[in-house]
């Protein structure tokens, strides 16, 4: 069981998975959202051992422990943390949703069940029924930058980053970051990368840096999106929906407008837990409406810089693919 399943069968003495968190246990057969039992049993695995997969929004049972005012109440199945953020950011499947946190996650929601192009992206059930949903997973967005704060700015706030990072040209006078402080799994899965500031001289100071670090995590985003997309004309977002920590930076939020070349609308960031309310909610309404997201802000992609960001951004590709070669010798 999922944390989450134990603690509800605690609490309910209803034993069930949802979808989402089933997906990433590689048994699931995703497309049928079930247990894939001829695959379970060339395992040599009881399939008994494995619980009833429901939906995100279906009640599964009622408390029967815990405080006396909520015995009796019924209780959801819910959803994996990164399918209820998107459900708490109202994320439709027109949109391309962009999380900023400690990690970078790229999420995609799919009507229809597909295989994706390359083996980092993720392909699970989605929390809303009759839906999936591609996700790529980068391990240092708003680390890097906190790793830029705590090291080279000893600690100062944010915004004095910003402003800093803002007094410097795109493309950082030709400092390019690697954000690969904790390995990094896409969409390169190579554990053993590592961190790097590539094309430093003696004229180079901490705003470079600063700006370097903001616009390596966007390129990174961005590898990610063109390793998701792969050669299908039918994936074009209408725009980015950006949440998390770094969404709050009116820099970082248009350098990803710039790089993605796309549309970004910065929400606000209700969290897993809302998304689970409201998978909650929906299941008492006897419905599936969308999460009532409240806009912070809207940025569009300047053109001129967007095509200053092309060529920075295949110079970073050349690199990452050097690099490669070494980080694949230790």
């Amino acid at each position: 069981m999922v944390a989450k399943d134990w603690l509800r069968g605690t609490l309910t003495g209803t034993w069930a998975i949802d979808a989402t968190d089933a997906s990433g246990t590689y048994l699931l057969d995703v497309r049928n959202r079930n247990w894939h039992e001829a695959w379970i049993k060339m395992l040599d695995m009881d399939i008994t051992w494995l619980p009833p997969v429901r939906e995100s929004s279906e009640i599964v049972g009622e408390m029967v422990k815990g405080p006396t005012v909520f015995r009796g109440l019924p209780v959801v199945t819910g959803a994996g943390d990164q399918a209820a953020s998107a459900v708490g950011s109202g994320l439709q499947p027109s949109e391309l949703g962009l999380s900023l946190g400690t990690s970078g996650v790229l999420f995609w929601v799919l009507d229809r069940f597909s295989l994706p192009p390359h083996p980092s992206v993720h392909a699970f059930c989605h929390a809303e029924p009759h839906s999936w949903h591609w996700m790529t997973v980068t391990q240092a967005a708003g680390l890097s930058v906190r790793w830029l704060r705590d090291v080279i700015y000893s600690g100062a706030d944010y915004a004095s980053i910003d402003q800093e990072a803002a007094q410097v040209s795109p493309g950082s006078d030709g400092v390019l970051f690697l954000p690969y402080l904790s390995g990094e799994r896409a969409p390169i899965r190579q554990p053993n990368a590592r961190g790097v500031f590539f094309g430093l001289d003696s004229q180079h100071t901490r705003p470079q840096l600063a700006r370097a670090v903001l616009e390596g995590v966007a390129y990174s985003q961005r590898h990610c999106w063109d390793t998701m997309k792969g050669n299908s004309d039918g994936m074009r977002p209408s725009r980015v929906v950006l949440t998390g920590g770094g969404s709050r930076s009116g820099l970082w939020s248009q350098l990803v407008a710039d790089v993605l070349a796309l549309p970004v609308l910065v929400t606000e960031d209700p969290g897993a837990a809302v998304g689970a309310a409201w998978l909650a909610r929906n299941a008492l309404m006897g419905d599936v409406a969308a999460y009532p997201r409240r806009t912070i802000a809207e940025r569009e992609p300047n053109s001129l810089t967007a095509g200053e960001y092309e060529d920075v951004y295949a110079r970073y590709r050349r690199i990452v693919a050097h690099m490669d070669l070494l980080w694949g010798s230790r």
